[in-house]
This record gives structure tokens, sequence and C-alpha cells, in this order.
């Protein structure tokens, strides 16, 4: 069973440059891009900079400069690895966005 077939919500893509940072349990802050979100996680694009960095399946991070709507108290959200690839990052928020599936359709589309 893949990923895809696992998830209970769909990811929905997004299809502008959206830039975040991930800050690391050691205080390291690594620059990715998002690629796709739902109420329970997102995908992220990493630099070709970031290959080198110590990233493994089950490490908590915390996910910075999100846009407002994605990170309404702006104090940045919870999350952990659960794939990766080189280029990607496939995460799960420990706590899923307070916001309907539909919502998030609306709030990609303005992204």
């Amino acid at each position: 069973m893949s990923a895809a077939e696992r998830r209970i919500c769909p990811r929905l893509p997004v299809d502008i440059p959206v830039f975040l940072e991930m800050r690391l349990p050691a205080g390291e802050v690594v620059p990715g891009m998002l690629k796709d979100v739902s109420q329970g996680g997102m995908q992220v694009g990493l630099a070709s900079a970031s290959v080198g960095l110590k990233l493994s399946l089950g490490m908590s991070v915390l996910l910075l400069s999100l846009p407002p709507a994605l990170d309404r108290e702006g104090a940045g959200l919870a999350a952990t690895i659960t794939w990766q690839s080189p280029e990607r990052l496939g995460m799960r928020f420990d706590i899923p966005l307070a916001l309907a599936e539909e919502e998030i359709r609306e709030l990609v589309r303005a992204l």
C-alpha cells in the first residue's frame, strides 16, 4: 500500500512557489518549498544545499515562515517526517489543521 493510499485527507497541490523554513531538533534551519498540503500534513521540496543534512524518518521539525492562512498563530507548526527522497520530504502535522478540506482548497487557490 502506498503513502497516498494510506492518507486519510487528500493533499492539495500548490502551483506557485511558497517558501518556508524547517527548524530541526539541533537548531539548524532548512529552507524548503511547499509542494502540497492537507489537513494532516504536507510535502516539502528541498533545496540542493540541504542534501547533506541529517534528516530522518520520525524526526520532529518545526515549520516556520508559513503563509498566515496555514499558521494562524504565527508560532510555526510541529510536524514529523514520515517519508523522504533526495529532493522532498513528507510530513504529518502533530496537530491536524483545524480547517475543512474546502477551506484548504480555497487557501491554496489564494496563495
